[in-house]
């Protein structure tokens, strides 16, 4: 649509920047609930990305745990027992505090020794929010995924630090483009002036 005066443009170029302005306030806001949304799909989505959880059984020794754990750079396993059930963690903590410290042979000691046997766990259902949440009460950094019993994957503080950055990432780069696009259409459209006390100027 052809402008046919200067008052014209800049009329509507004050109603754009108007819209401008307003389409910002609205970002903030809409990002901010797009977090909480975020933040509120389940754990099991985050951890299946990361393929079927590693375990070790709880009559291994404590060198096989930490050969694992280095091996796949991991920081702890869940240990099982005979009957595939979930019965403590073992961490590179555990390892570290609980056999190297004391000078102990990590050969002869096995992991059923040194667990961690109250496994704070969630289930898959658990929210990305509720996960956090569990882990700052009691300060880890991995939370075992627990379904009857049995662990079906495992996240940590990382992998939910990782998924929020990515998708915060995917709302800004959008709403980028679209301000893109009318500074394109519209050469300096996007830009707000303010007055000496920084309150924009429309």
């Amino acid at each position: 649509m052809a402008i046919s005066s200067p008052i014209a443009y800049g009329q509507l170029k004050r109603s754009v920047k108007l819209s401008i302005y307003k389409y910002r306030m609205w970002v903030i806001s809409y990002t901010q609930a797009e977090f909480v949304m975020i933040t509120a799909k389940s754990v099991d989505r985050i951890c299946k990305r990361r393929g079927a959880v590693l375990t070790i059984a709880s009559d291994a020794s404590v060198v096989q745990a930490a050969v694992t754990m280095e091996k796949c750079q991991l920081g702890c396993l869940p240990v099982l027992n005979a009957d595939g059930k979930l019965v403590g963690i073992i961490s590179e903590r555990d390892i570290v505090t609980k056999v190297v410290a004391r000078r102990d042979r990590c050969d002869t000691i096995r992991v059923e020794e040194v667990m961690t046997r109250m496994v704070i766990s969630c289930s898959p259902g658990t929210s990305a929010e509720e996960a956090q949440r569990i882990m700052g009460i009691h300060n880890i950094r991995h939370l075992p995924i627990v379904q009857d019993g049995v662990p079906v994957g495992m996240v940590s503080s990382r992998d939910l630090l990782a998924h929020q950055l990515s998708a915060v990432k995917a709302v800004v780069q959008k709403q980028s483009r679209f301000l893109q696009q009318l500074e394109t259409q519209y050469p300096g459209i996007t830009q707000l002036n303010t007055n000496n006390s920084g309150r924009v100027v429309i």
